[in-house]
């Protein structure tokens, strides 16, 4: 296959060695697949290495139908590292989505030596410890084999990245701890509780997230952006570096990085993503945290609003995850919602984790299952009624100190399932545009529900 084109590839075939290996070429992709014995084998090129890279079984070589979604694989240095593109796109669209991706490669963060840092000018965290303050060193636990082997191979990842160094005689330490993901795998946490009490309250306010679920509903192109490691990204003020510091088994280490656990690191991290983007908010782009999301009512204007947020990560060093960015969608997640081009709708992780649950037995799962009902309060019509046996429960609970499971409440639970087969997809409001308030009330209650009244042309 020959191209009037630049290209990575280090070999030419010609059409009768591909057809004698059965061989589908995928020029976007770089990379070729044929059946073998064992299955179909596909190959990615590169400059250093052609090398096997997945073999799935053999029925596999039938041609399959096009997926939803387009995994694609943007730097073949990485091929496990694959964007998402979305299936409606048209194919001239498509392609020159695509040729945008490859020439702005550089603002995805491949691994965590990638990420260059905010500046300093720009953005540091600082603790602000109260003088006053009592120092606090934790002792040493134990870990058992499996947490201790985790841990040490995420602390090697830190300290090759340039994340954690090294430190001695330090008069704060904290202690990590292993948390178990739901894939199995681990993840280090730090527990700085006793640091921050320490710190004083920064009271930048996050964004509501109901307005920016809102904002996104009258654009058809959206496009997922989720930052690689964020809070990592923003320097450490270096007067506040050792009083991060850490214990493991053998060493001490402290962070040059901000780190997750920290007190107002999210307000560190909100207010720089808001001074980033502080022209574009609202009129092509979404910022909560280290989520964006870019939104466009053309095609056209989609592309034109990626390479303008490029342009503005690559102005202040902040990189994006690959694996979790996506392009060209008309429906995606933000912010634990299902964001259509039609409304928005509920997460259906969040229905079914409600539905899987058995009766509380305790105060702890009699309050998980009220949070969980208060993340879908927009979709439950009399949301309040229905959920006052359970916080009359819980109430009663937390006075006696005594948890009691009630008929009534069980009850409420059982008929607040059968609520949660059929949610309604909302939309947010159009200006210019008639609103109608329905109020409810009742002896336990008062509710409300504001319907869109749009106008339909004669035409």
């Amino acid at each position: 296959m020959v191209l009037p084109a630049n290209s990575r590839h280090d070999i030419l075939l010609g059409r009768e060695s591909q057809g004698d290996f059965g061989m589908i070429c995928s020029g976007p992709h770089s990379a070729v697949g044929f059946p073998t014995e064992t299955g179909v084998t596909i190959i990615y090129t590169s400059k250093e290495v052609l090398a096997t890279d997945d073999v799935r079984p053999a029925k596999a070589s039938k041609p399959a139908p096009r997926a939803e979604v387009e995994k694609w694989v943007l730097n073949s240095a990485y091929p496990e590292q694959s964007v998402t593109l979305g299936p409606t796109m048209s194919d001239l669209t498509r392609a020159a989505l695509k040729k945008l991706l490859f020439e702005n490669m550089d603002v995805f963060a491949w691994t965590p030596a990638d990420m260059v840092g905010v500046p300093r000018h720009i953005a540091e965290h600082r603790l602000n410890v109260s003088e006053e303050a009592k120092l606090v060193v934790h002792a040493k636990r134990h870990l058992g084999d499996i947490k201790h082997d985790a841990m040490k191979e995420q602390v090697m990842e830190l300290l090759n990245a340039g994340i954690i160094r090294e430190v001695r005689y330090q008069t704060w330490v904290a202690s990590p701890v292993m948390v178990q993901k739901p894939n199995g795998s681990w993840r280090m946490c730090v527990d700085y509780k006793d640091l921050n009490k320490a710190c004083s309250r920064d009271c930048y306010a996050l964004p509501d997230i109901d307005e920016k679920i809102d904002s996104l509903a009258t654009f058809r192109w959206k496009c997922f952006l989720d930052c690689y490691k964020g809070y990592h990204q923003v320097q450490m003020a270096v007067q506040d570096e050792d009083k991060t510091a850490f214990r493991t088994p053998t060493r001490l280490y402290c962070y040059t990085k901000m780190s997750f656990g920290l007190k107002n690191a999210g307000a560190t991290y909100q207010r720089l993503m808001n001074e980033t983007f502080k022209d574009a908010i609202d009129k092509y782009i979404e910022v909560y945290m280290d989520d964006l999301v870019i939104m466009s009512k053309e095609k056209s204007m989609m592309l034109v609003n990626i390479q303008k947020t490029f342009d503005t990560l690559r102005g202040v060093n902040i990189k994006l995850n690959p694996v979790k960015c996506s392009f060209g969608m008309e429906e995606g997640k933000f912010l634990g919602f299902i964001v259509t081009k039609d409304g928005f709708k509920v997460n259906p992780e969040k229905v079914q984790a409600i539905e899987r649950m058995p009766s509380p037995t305790t105060i702890k799962e009699m309050q998980k299952l009220a949070g969980r009902l208060a993340a879908l309060n927009r979709f439950l019509a009399n949301h309040a009624t229905k959920s006052f046996p359970f916080i009359k429960t819980l109430r009663n609970c937390m006075k006696k100190s005594q948890f009691q499971w009630t008929p009534e409440a069980e009850s409420a639970f059982h008929e607040m399932k059968d609520c949660l087969i059929k949610l309604p997809t909302l939309t947010a409001p159009v200006k210019g545009e008639p609103l109608v308030l329905y109020l409810s009330a009742s002896d336990r209650a008062v509710g409300a529900v504001c319907l869109l009244i749009v106008k339909v042309s004669k035409h």
